[in-house]
């Protein structure tokens, strides 16, 4: 029986992981879950082969299709931007590793995330990786407390160039492949193709309104961008135009200066604390995964549902986008983004 069941992807990060458990005398088993239609279980079969560890695929392509693909096409078609991770990890990933785990008698799951994990308050709770330039953190944020009990992330706070050293002198395959920045179901990026091809969604023509309400073009579908978006808009004007909004019942999208992209507040609903968060308090909000993160306020506004007032105004915050907030290295919680 295993001790320990690892997730491998076949990338350097899950890979290194696996090998790390082994080399620390873990009975270690790794599964690969089939998510995307675009899933290959062959490298992480050679990672698994090279550790010397059992290995095992379970095919979750319908339930991603039907749960995550399908929640995000309709979230972006209703004008949000959502990050699809973020909600996987929550109802499917981390779930399916657990059930897995519980099949073959593993206590313990391990991930390649960046993150880590600790006690607080007699609980378990989720904590950034000391190695901020790769902290994945934030897409964990809705895991719940009784699965973070049981992860372990073996390379949570290396460096990406110790990993990658570490898998090249154990012979790693993938030692030297490129990190991923894409959505694993739209490995080109080509949201609108997705979106056609998945959804059925035809560009229909609407109009660019200008911040004084000005008419300026048209454009080929409102779902098609996201605020903050410069490139593509395709109007030639006397200063840089900038997505600031757009209302998807009417097909608008909201033209402006780059000032127009910032704002002192926001709401966030369906959040999930680590600990009660019953009156206001202060901490770091990061509004988007490559966001630094900025200090604010978190004012209860109800059920499940809080206001973020910030110390500076901050750019491009989107709907469908998670609030994060974190006290140090200890994530407190979050919500999505009205």
């Amino acid at each position: 029986m295993a001790d320990v069941l690892v997730a491998m992807s076949g990338g350097v990060d899950s890979s290194v992981a696996a090998y790390l458990l082994k080399c620390r005398g873990y009975s270690v088993r790794g599964v690969y879950l089939m998510l995307s239609p675009e899933s290959d279980p062959t490298a992480a079969e050679h990672a698994a082969k090279l550790a010397g560890i059992p290995f095992s695929v379970r095919d979750c392509r319908k339930s991603f299709s039907d749960r995550i693909m399908r929640r995000f096409s309709d979230e972006y078609l209703a004008g949000l931007t959502p990050n699809p991770c973020v909600f996987c990890n929550e109802s499917l990933k981390i779930p399916a590793l657990i059930e897995e785990a519980d099949s073959l008698g593993c206590r313990t799951v391990a991930t390649g995330h960046y993150a880590g994990t600790a006690e607080s308050g007699g609980r378990t709770v989720l904590r950034r990786s000391k190695n901020r330039s790769k902290d994945q953190s934030y897409m964990l944020y809705r895991v719940s407390r009784d699965a973070l009990s049981r992860l372990v992330f073996p390379i949570g706070d290396l460096d990406k160039n110790e990993v990658r050293r570490i898998a090249l002198e154990a012979g790693i395959p993938s030692a030297a492949a490129k990190d991923s920045q894409d959505i694993c179901f739209i490995p080109d990026g080509d949201y609108r193709r997705f979106l056609a091809d998945f959804a059925g969604a035809v560009p229909v023509a609407g109009d660019y309104v200008y911040s004084d309400g000005r008419i300026l073009g048209t454009h080929s579908g409102s779902w098609g961008f996201t605020v903050g978006q410069r490139r593509g808009i395709g109007i030639a004007w006397e200063h840089p135009l900038y997505v600031t909004g757009k209302d998807t019942s009417a097909n608008r999208v909201f033209l402006g200066p780059e000032a127009d992209l910032y704002s002192n507040t926001l709401t966030a609903s369906d959040t999930v604390f680590a600990f009660p968060a019953e009156s206001p308090f202060r901490c770091e909000c990061r509004i988007r995964y490559s966001h630094t993160g900025s200090l604010c306020t978190v004012v209860p506004a109800g059920k499940n549902t809080v206001s973020v007032i910030f110390d500076t105004p901050q750019r491009a915050v989107t709907r469908g986008q998670s609030a994060v907030f974190y006290d140090g290295d200890i994530v407190l919680g979050g919500g999505y983004i009205d």
